[in-house]
């Protein structure tokens, strides 16, 4: 069984290409290791309004309309778990451009948690399945069907 989580974009896309650290949600988790990230089926307007205005979305994703929904599109490794409030501090006081991207693509309000994403792998392939809330099993084979994106090396 492989463990999975489902994400709405843009923000599944920023967490596999390894730009969002900190996926915030509701409730904590005792899961550690290796997670499956599935974008979710739904991309809403608003959601795809903040691509193309917020100054980090656009940096990232310079076309939403080509991100994937519905399908498995990369993994992480789940290193911790921690509360919003104490990442927020850490972030703030670090006050570096990647401290600030993060808090704006992240919801860091009081009594919410942050998985720690780390080690992002896309995939260059992708498999559509029905997503489910909180972090669900697949009985899937996904490490024997999911190939990594090779990532471009550029030379100067």
């Amino acid at each position: 069984m492989f463990k999975v989580i489902t994400v709405k974009q843009p923000w599944a896309q920023l967490i596999v290409m390894g730009l969002k650290e900190w996926e915030t949600r509701s409730k904590g988790t005792p899961h550690r290791g290796e997670l499956y990230i599935q974008s979710s089926k739904a991309f809403d307007e608003e959601d795809w309004e903040l691509c193309v205005t917020n100054p980090f979305f656009k940096e990232a994703i310079p076309d939403p309309n080509r991100l994937v929904c519905g399908e498995i599109i990369g993994k992480v490794d789940v290193t911790a778990v921690q509360k919003t409030e104490v990442i927020r501090q850490l972030l703030r006081m670090n006050d570096t451009y990647k401290g600030k991207r993060e808090l704006a693509f992240g919801d860091f309000r009081d009594g919410r948690f942050g998985y720690q994403c780390s080690n992002a792998v896309e995939f260059s392939n992708h498999i559509k399945v029905r997503g489910q809330l909180g972090i669900w099993n697949s009985a899937l084979p996904l490490d024997k069907i999911l190939v990594p994106k090779v990532k471009e090396v550029v030379y100067v």
